[in-house]
Order: structure tokens, then C-alpha cells, then sequence
């Protein structure tokens, strides 16, 4: 088996996976057209998108951790979380998607859905908030 071949492999693993859990709430909140161009997007990603997401991932988990502790959400550690975070999620969604309602809607996603919260919680208490803040700030709105 190729790298390619196993890459592509990975990627259709993991968009299974997410379709399983996840499918139906997908199409609820967001409709089919939606999850069929994300489905497209993510499966269109090379190797080194996907290196680089993961990349992103890990980086902005230490700097948001790094910014909570200060308590600051406008502290540079808190803005470098923020622009981490979009460069990590234009990749998923697109740049030309990537807007700063939506993504300032994450922020609100994240403390308002269980499942993100405590994602966020685990790492530090009072992260999701703090995110939203420091993105609110990010965004001088």
C-alpha cells in the first residue's frame, strides 16, 4: 500500500466515523448540502493539510493553555490562540468561508454544547469562555 493509498485510507476512516456519530444532528443543524461540500473538503485535503491541521491543533491547545493562565483573553498568548485557531480551521472550512461571524458562532458553540465544553474544560477550567472572550477581542467586536 502506497502513502497515498494509506492517507486516503485514514481520511475516509475518519469520515465514517464522524458520519456515525455525528450524521444526523450534521443535516439537522446545517442541511445535506452542507455536510455533502464539508465531506468534499476534507476529503479533497492532501497529506500535508492534514500534517499541518494537526499541527495547528496541538499549537493552539498550548497557547490558549498558556493564555488562561494569565487571565487575560486580550494577552498575546490569547491573541496567537485565536489566529492559530483560524488558520487551523480554514483548512477544514476554506478560507473564503472562513468569516468572523462564523467564527465567532464556534466560540459560542463551544461553551454552549456539552461535548465541546468539556473538550475545552479539560484542559483548563473556564477555557471555553476565555476563548470566546479572547476571540471577541480578537475580532474588536
Amino acid at each position: 500500500m502506497t502513502d497515498y493509498e494509506a492517507f486516503a485510507g485514514l481520511k475516509e476512516r475518519l469520515l465514517a466515523e464522524n458520519e456515525e456519530k455525528y450524521k444526523n444532528e450534521l443535516i439537522a443543524l446545517y442541511g445535506e448540502t452542507q455536510l455533502k461540500k464539508a465531506r468534499e473538503r476534507f476529503a479533497a485535503l492532501t497529506q500535508e493539510e492534514f500534517e499541518r491541521a494537526e499541527k495547528l491543533a496541538a499549537d493552539f491547545t498550548h497557547a490558549l493553555k498558556e493564555a488562561a493562565t494569565t487571565g487575560d483573553p486580550a494577552c498575546a498568548s490569547a491573541r496567537e490562540a485565536c489566529s492559530i485557531h483560524r488558520e487551523w480551521l480554514a483548512i477544514y472550512w476554506g478560507k473564503g468561508t472562513l468569516k468572523p461571524e462564523a467564527h465567532l458562532g464556534l466560540a459560542d458553540m463551544y461553551c454552549a454544547d456539552q461535548r465541546f465544553a468539556e473538550n475545552m474544560e479539560a484542559l483548563a477550567e473556564g477555557r471555553a469562555e476565555f476563548f470566546k472572550k479572547a476571540l471577541a477581542l480578537y475580532y474588536d467586536v
